[in-house]
């Protein structure tokens, strides 16, 4: 099946161990890759998107669990990557920066 930019979802859902969450589209993607690496119990989602800066390179992001809520997690000063592997009920996530 053929798909274009134009055709694009609004939006996604991410699924983990029976546990769905709705993904807006990240409005600071500038690449086509991005990844969802953990759901809490709240539908919090954990995750990174392609940012586009450099080759491209990748940010960490907490989707929610509120409609819309987007926290982005840039790398440290020094690093080009981060990512967002797990997310606690607590809200609080684990990631790397590299």
């Amino acid at each position: 099946m053929k798909t274009s930019a134009a055709t694009e979802p609004a939006s996604c859902v991410a699924l983990s161990s029976g546990r769905a969450a709705r993904i807006p589209r990240f409005p600071c993607w500038e690449g086509n890759n991005g990844a969802v690496n953990a759901i809490n119990n709240q539908g919090a989602v954990a995750g990174e998107v392609e940012n586009n800066v450099r080759d491209p390179d990748y940010e960490a992001v907490i989707w929610g669990p509120a409609a819309g809520q987007i926290r982005v997690h840039p790398p440290l000063p020094s690093d080009t990557v981060s990512a967002a592997f797990w997310i606690n009920d607590a809200g609080q996530a684990v990631g790397v920066s590299g």
